[in-house]
């Protein structure tokens, strides 16, 4: 047991001296070969495997939505408030995780978990859609001042990343370093 190590950050000490619980609690284990290290390590992030018929995944990204036209929107606690959990509604019923999800005077952040069968182009057009339309029913004439016309709320592109458990140079490395 002496090869197998615990990877927390740039340390790597034997797995007696670590708390294994951690995999009971959050059901999350993954063995990655380390370049240069020879051995297995167990890394401990947030997200957990989820498993179906006969695969095992774990997508998550980071997503991006801007204001139209950069309107300082969500300066506002309750109009930012209502997009979070407007945000958190459409997501619940699309088994859609939003891990982390943020405002700034412009924009929102999130950061998803999602399965492999709902594509990202479909989960940001439920988003915005569902989002635009819950916050036009409940400030109609706030927003009539800033779109005259138009029955919008979002820019019509979007910022989208995977997020990763290794460094793009690591995974390099661990392909390289196959057979």
């Amino acid at each position: 047991m002496s090869k197998y190590q615990l990877c927390k950050s740039k340390l790597h000490r034997p797995l007696e001296k670590w708390n294994l619980n951690f995999h009971f609690r959050t059901g999350f284990r993954r063995w990655v070969k380390v370049a240069g290290s020879g051995g297995l390590c167990y890394t401990c992030v947030m997200g957990t495997w989820k498993s179906k018929n006969r695969h095992k995944y774990l997508l998550q990204y980071h997503i991006i939505f801007v204001c139209k036209y950069r309107k300082k929107l969500l300066m506002s606690k309750q109009i930012s408030d209502d997009i979070k959990q407007f945000s958190y509604e459409i997501c619940q019923k699309h088994k859609v995780i939003i891990r982390y999800m943020e405002t700034d005077k412009d924009h929102i952040h999130y950061m998803i978990e999602t399965e492999p069968t709902m594509s990202i182009s479909k989960i940001v057009n439920l988003m915005k859609s569902y989002t635009t339309y819950h916050i036009w029913k409940r400030y109609p004439d706030y927003l009539r001042k800033h779109f005259w016309k138009e029955h919008t709320f979002w820019t019509d592109g979007y910022f989208v990343c995977s997020v990763g458990n290794v460094s793009e140079e690591m995974l390099r490395k661990y392909i390289e370093n196959q057979g």
